[in-house]
Order: structure tokens, then sequence, then C-alpha cells
């Protein structure tokens, strides 16, 4: 179902709606952000089809994505350090070496083929732009 808002509507959207949008891009339920954010459920929804608030969730979904990434980043290297740690350690138990040891496996294989995927990905481009500017492409 589609709402159409008229200015009216938009300048009357409660800041409470925007932290129940917040809440809910962090994990919690529709009616658990309604009531974090102190606003009743049919409240939240009678707001959250806007196209305002659709933008402000997207929005906030790809800020909240982007510091995810930043902090899987910045904790990678130890990260990985335990896990070869585990994986040589006799003293560790075989499920937990062995789990350690697929784990790192399929990471260096997903890098690999991720590279690859890279390079395939320039050859194309190079092609395409090639065939955009009239030159001559030759796939050997």
């Amino acid at each position: 179902m589609s709402v159409v808002p008229t200015d009216k509507t938009l300048r009357e959207i409660p800041a409470a709606v925007f932290e129940a949008i917040s809440h809910h891009v962090q994990g919690s339920s529709w009616g658990k952000s309604a009531e974090l954010a102190g606003i009743d459920l049919r409240t939240l929804k009678k707001y959250r089809e806007l196209p305002e608030c659709i933008k402000f969730h997207n929005d906030q979904g790809r800020e909240s994505a982007i510091v995810g990434r930043n902090v899987a980043f910045t904790a990678f290297p130890k990260v990985m350090s335990r896990l070869v740690k585990t994986a040589l350690d006799n003293s560790e138990r075989a499920y937990a070496r062995n789990d350690a040891s697929k784990t790192i496996i399929n990471y260096v294989l997903e890098k690999e083929k991720m590279e690859m995927y890279g390079s395939k990905m320039m050859d194309l481009e190079s092609k395409v732009a090639a065939l955009e500017g009239s030159k001559i492409v030759v796939d050997i």
C-alpha cells in the first residue's frame, strides 16, 4: 500500500517516529522500536511507509553498515591471528582447530576468487570502453 504524503504530513512527522526507525535499523522489531521511542505502534505504522521515513530508514541502514564494516576491518588482524593460533595450538580441542583451519582456508579461497572476479571485471570494462569508443577489440 503506497501512501502519498501531503506537505502538512511531512512537516508533522514526530521526532519519535525517526527515533523508532533508528531503533528498527539497529535490529529491534517495529513494536519494540515504537516502545523504545515512547510512541504507539499504530502511530509508527502510520508514518513508516512515507517516502521521507523510508529514505531515512535506508540512509540509517547504509550508515550502520559502514560503521559495522569499519569495526570488522579494525578487528580483522586480531581475529586472523587468533584463528591461526587456534588452528596451530595442539592444546585446543580438535573441533576448534578444524573450524579455525576451515575458516582460514575459506577466507583465502574467497579472497582469491574475488581477486579473479576483479581482474575479469576490469577486462570487461576495458572491452566495453573500447566498444563504446569504436575501437576494435580482439578476444583471444
